[in-house]
């Protein structure tokens, strides 16, 4: 099986990034969350300036790949005006993010507004809500007086485990809006911890077929599914270790993919995930491709001070090839490695991780 070719510090800043992609896990798994830090531009002049024109993000912010958004199809870099016009005809769209950059959110809200001007009317779908969250979501967005910053205290959203709520609500006052209706795309956090410990054979009766898990990934996408979860812990756990995570990856992949056919009533579905669930081989794609269902994925991400083009900014398949039909790179978010944090969760005095036998990296 081939793999990606990066120098030694590429895999360094894939690594963090896998990591903070694989943040949700860490959420729905109820895991120690130090362990991660946390052509339609006619708008009207008293709207804010769009987010690509006021980068809020510190890190690279000059370099000159910020603001691209490369068309992987055609190899072209195209404008955010015509990445609407090519998203207008899709019926599913795939939002990804790195979920502690204000940016990404900003970049999405502004993506479902302009939809919306096109009088597009997709339901948006988030990860960052779960299922057990889903009637109280239902009863605010029912309701007379919800507005985007009461929407977060009122699902609960401060003892969620993601970043703070006001990071969020851009998406969410694009959606309230432009009266489009949001659902819970996640799972639960109790029948994710089963799912780890016991496999599918916890969920209900029917649900495995239903969600499309009785179908094997193949022994290719099962081994680099490993491979990204060993390098989301800074290389320190070997890859058969991975197992339980990789259950709960892929139920909350294939999760994610009903709520967007349940959530696709009228006008398609928009998702709003980490990069992780987005990615065209493996993921929700793959799960929406087995109920014959075509999506589009845009990644949105951050560049590093090594990345000469915007495909060394994205995880490739195993056959080296793009996760992504678009990448929209931004500037990259101020935080502490997160590799220090969990070398200090699994390692002894110094920081240094344990052994865990004679195993290498794999």
């Amino acid at each position: 099986m081939s793999t990606p070719r990066h120098t030694e510090r590429s895999a360094k800043r894939y690594a963090i990034c896998a990591l903070i992609s694989f943040f949700g896990l860490y959420v729905t798994l109820g895991l120690p969350l130090s362990l991660v830090s946390t052509t339609r531009l006619d708008a009207q002049e008293t709207q804010p300036p769009a987010p690509f024109k006021n980068w809020q993000s510190p890190l690279h912010a000059e370099h000159p790949l910020v603001g691209k958004i490369y068309a992987v199809k055609d190899g072209s870099n195209i404008t955010p005006g015509e990445l609407i016009d090519r998203l207008s005809s899709e019926r599913h769209i795939l939002l990804g993010e790195i979920h502690d950059n204000k940016d990404h959110h900003l970049l999405q809200a502004w993506i479902i507004s302009q939809l919306a001007a096109l009088n597009r009317t997709p339901a948006i779908v988030m990860e960052q809500i779960r299922a057990d969250q889903a009637g109280i979501l239902k009863l605010f967005m029912s309701g007379k007086f919800k507005t985007a910053k009461r929407m977060g205290p009122a699902i609960g959203w401060e003892k969620s485990g993601w970043p703070k709520w006001e990071n969020y609500q851009p998406i969410a006052k694009a959606a309230i809006d432009n009266k489009l209706p949001i659902y819970a795309g996640d799972t639960t956090r109790p029948m994710n911890r089963k799912v780890g410990k016991q496999g599918f054979k916890v969920l209900p009766e029917g649900e495995t077929t239903d969600l499309g898990l009785d179908l094997p990934l193949g022994d290719e996408l099962d081994n680099a599914l490993a491979i990204e979860l060993v390098s989301s812990h800074c290389d320190m756990m070997p890859a058969k270790m991975m197992g339980p995570m990789a259950l709960v990856q892929r139920y909350r992949d294939a999760h994610l993919a009903r709520a967007l056919r349940e959530a696709n009533k009228v006008d398609g579905s928009i998702l709003i995930a980490g990069n992780g669930h987005v990615r065209t081989d493996r993921a929700v794609p793959w799960y929406l491709r087995g109920e014959h269902i075509k999506s589009v994925t845009v990644m949105i991400v951050e560049t590093s001070s090594e990345a000469k083009t915007a495909l060394d900014l994205i995880p490739l398949d195993p056959g080296d090839k793009a996760t992504a039909h678009y990448i929209w790179v931004t500037p990259g978010a101020q935080r502490e490695d997160p590799c220090i944090k969990l070398k200090k969760q699994f390692g002894g005095k110094h920081g240094q991780p344990k052994k865990y036998g004679n195993e290498k990296n794999q």
